[in-house]
Parts: structure tokens; C-alpha cells; sequence
């Protein structure tokens, strides 16, 4: 039976670096790596160095085709090239990650902002 010291405190229990840290908080942080690699995701990060703070937001409702109000950016027409940042999470490894990109007129029914082609 682990002694009452071992055990940590709930003083910042996401970081292991802590004096809070024990075997509830270890446990607490590998319940939530479960949690989080049910499914793999990507997350856009920054567009041209705008960052995109609100990606991907727990618990927030979005109707079909929602994306296309409140997650699209405006791209110059005579760009010649985009710069776009993403970070993947849900998985220990990744191997490729791709970019596929088009205008919204251009895959207006193929795109619904839940499900991709």
C-alpha cells in the first residue's frame, strides 16, 4: 500500500515537475493520453502567422457547413504562397501528415466542415 506522501496532491497535477506529484496524478495524466488517443486530429494553428486560437473547441456546437463562416481566411488573390501551420495530437507517432486545400466554390458540396472527401 503506497504511503499518503506518495500518492500527490491535486497542486497542479497536469505537470510532473511538481512537489504535488505522486501516483493519483500520474494516474490522472495517463487517463487523459487514453482520453485524448481515441481519435486522431489536426488542428490548424496559424494562417500566414495569424494564429488560430480557437480551432478546435471542446463542448461547442457547430452546424453543417458552420466552418464556412467561422473557420475560413482570407487569402489574397496574387498570393503566391500560403504558410500554414497545424499540429496533430490523438497519436503517439506520425508518420506523414498532407495538405490538401481548395476554394470553397470549388468542393461547395463536397465539403461539409464533418467530414472531408
Amino acid at each position: 500500500e503506497p504511503k499518503a506522501k506518495d500518492l500527490g496532491s491535486s497542486l497542479d497535477v497536469l505537470n510532473r515537475d511538481t512537489t504535488g506529484n505522486g501516483h493519483v496524478s500520474r494516474n490522472i495524466r495517463l487517463a487523459l493520453l487514453a482520453a485524448e488517443m481515441v481519435e486522431p486530429y489536426v488542428s490548424i494553428v496559424a494562417v500566414n502567422k495569424l494564429a488560430l486560437t480557437d480551432d478546435i473547441v471542446p463542448l461547442v456546437q457547430r452546424a453543417p457547413k458552420s466552418c464556412m463562416d467561422t473557420k475560413a481566411v482570407m487569402v489574397a488573390k496574387n498570393a503566391k504562397e500560403v504558410d500554414i501551420e497545424w499540429t496533430v495530437g490523438g497519436s503517439m507517432t506520425v508518420d506523414e501528415t498532407k495538405l490538401w486545400y481548395a476554394k470553397w466554390d470549388e468542393v461547395a458540396g463536397d465539403v461539409d466542415c464533418w467530414t472531408h472527401p
